[in-house]
């Protein structure tokens, strides 16, 4: 069972094998006990609710762990679930869980994003999460694209902005960039393969696809 949101593109939702996975919407409170109960041992967590609806909670996840099930997490809701609950069993993926249990991001809303949903089921997320913005950041400077200067400039302009406002344009008009390099910001980030949370989304289901027997895969 998939429960599949903002953090996957739409192809990427269709090209899931309905054999090894029912896509359903993002976690919530409640979730888990109804996937436990249906009998359901591997429980993959990416993307959840956050702050339209109660979230899931972890002692909704430390009861499915001393059930006996397998618990991993990654990209979203699961990263941040996954930093909490490792010592009791969860299994963490992605780089965006690394950062949680290192520090290297702290909050809720790092991971935040609005979205609508449009009539043929795609997710439209309405803006940037903070840690895509420390990918671009990472990735432009380990190859010489970005400076420091620069790259500080846009860090300090995304944290300005309230998380669920904050956009790539947004970003670079704060931040003062000329439209040369905005440009080439707003298109770099708008290539899936540079969407953190999406990269992390993959390698949970490549790590639940190594899983044996009924699974759950719960998204956002």
């Amino acid at each position: 069972m998939v429960f599949a949101g903002p953090s996957l593109c739409r192809g990427d939702l269709e090209a899931i094998d309905p054999a090894l996975f029912e896509v359903r919407p993002p976690i919530r409170r409640g979730d888990i006990p109804a996937v436990v109960s249906a009998g359901y041992r591997t429980i993959g967590i990416i993307d959840g609710e956050f702050y339209q609806r109660l979230s899931v909670s972890p002692k909704e996840v430390l009861a499915a762990l001393y059930a006996g099930c397998a618990v991993v997490g990654g990209a979203s809701m699961g990263a941040l679930r996954a930093a909490e609950l490792y010592p009791y069993g969860m299994v963490g993926v992605g780089e965006i869980y690394r950062w949680y249990r290192s520090g290297k991001v702290t909050r809720d809303d790092d991971v935040a994003v609005t979205y609508a949903v449009v009539d043929d089921g795609e997710y439209r997320v309405l803006n940037t999460p903070m840690v895509n913005v420390m990918w671009l950041t990472q990735t432009a400077g380990a190859s010489g694209w970005l400076d420091p200067h620069t790259r500080r400039r846009i860090t300090l302009a995304a944290r300005r902005i309230p998380w669920a406002r904050r956009t790539w344009r947004g970003i670079c008009l704060d931040a003062g960039l000329g439209e040369d390099l905005s440009t080439a910001i707003l298109d770099f980030a708008a290539d899936p393969a540079h969407n953190l949370k999406r990269l992390d989304a993959l390698a949970v289901l490549d790590a639940l696809s190594s899983f044996d027997g009924t699974m759950a895969l719960v998204q956002t």
